[in-house]
């Protein structure tokens, strides 16, 4: 799961550049969010899930 920083005013901003026209669509804007840190599942995970 990745997490970006400053998520929710960046994300609101980033909505408006495209409804405003500013980028064409969202695929265009992925660059312009910068991802702090990413985090991975753990490779036991299935098993968690299974016994609780």
């Amino acid at each position: 799961m990745d997490r970006p920083q400053e998520a929710t005013s960046r994300g609101a901003g980033l909505i408006a550049s495209v409804a405003l026209g500013v980028y064409k669509n969202f695929e265009e804007i992925k660059s312009s969010v910068p991802i702090k840190k990413v985090f991975e599942p753990q490779k036991n995970r299935e098993i968690y899930d299974e016994l609780y």
